[in-house]
This record gives structure tokens, C-alpha cells and sequence, in this order.
């Protein structure tokens, strides 16, 4: 069994963790890596939210290699994060983007049924009513 660490402790790695339990089971989700305690909660889902410095301490290097770390953060610090994983000896991470986001979140909220997929809409069937809706930030033009 492959075990995961999710690297961030907030909404993105919620999603990330909760699509991993549901979707991938056979991936055991260890806790969430972040860089400071400060700020952040110190479990998650049930799980153990752990400062960086001190898994790198406490794992094996054989351990290392037999982990996988989803960088599930805003994308402009991934860059950052791939660095400190690097430092660590940590070389097997996937960075999760926000279109990789996109699709994990709808198949995680279409496997539950709460959310409908748009993608299993038929062209042309007015079978379902969609509505869409568009949200702006004040500063977007």
C-alpha cells in the first residue's frame, strides 16, 4: 500500500484527502506536511497535521522512498515546496494544480452524488435545467 502525505493543511488539501479516501482508498493518506505549525490546525480529517522539518527527521530514508507527497496548495508556491521536499530527500511528490483540482473535485462530488457532473450532460437534451452563474472579484476587470 502506497502510503501519501498531503503538503498543506487547508481547503485544497481538505479536498485532496477526502478525494483520496473516497476514490483511491488503496492509497493510505498519513497525515498533512506544512512548513509551520502557526497557523494551522494540528489535525485535519482526523489526521495529523505535521511540521516538514520534523517528518524529515523522524522517516527513514528507505521510508522516503516509499512515500508520495500530493503538493496540494496555491500554485504559486509549489516552486518553494518542491525545494524543501528536494532538501529533504522527499523525490516522489505530484503538485496539484488547480486543473487537476477541477477534475479530482468532480469526480470525488460525482461519486457521491451531490454535485452533477456537467461533462455527463447530453448536448442537446433539455432533460436537465443548468443554470450558470459567474462570480468576479472587485478588481477583475
Amino acid at each position: 500500500m502506497m502510503k501519501i502525505y498531503i503538503y498543506g493543511a487547508k481547503s485544497i488539501a481538505l479536498g485532496v484527502c477526502r478525494v483520496m479516501q473516497t476514490l483511491y482508498p488503496s492509497y493510505q493518506v498519513e497525515g498533512f506536511l506544512v512548513s509551520s505549525l502557526n497557523g494551522n490546525p494540528s489535525t485535519l480529517a482526523n489526521l495529523p497535521v505535521r511540521e516538514m522539518d520534523d517528518v524529515a527527521l523522524t522517516i527513514s530514508e528507505v521510508e522516503k522512498l516509499n512515500v508520495h507527497i500530493l503538493i496540494a496548495t496555491p500554485e504559486n508556491i509549489h516552486k518553494e515546496i518542491i525545494s524543501v521536499l528536494e532538501e529533504n530527500e522527499f523525490m516522489q511528490y505530484t503538485c496539484i494544480t488547480s486543473q487537476i483540482e477541477a477534475n479530482l473535485m468532480e469526480q470525488y462530488f460525482d461519486s457521491i452524488g451531490f454535485f452533477s457532473s456537467l461533462h455527463k450532460l447530453q448536448k442537446g437534451s433539455n432533460a436537465s435545467r443548468v443554470e450558470v452563474f459567474s462570480a468576479k472579484f472587485y478588481k477583475d476587470v
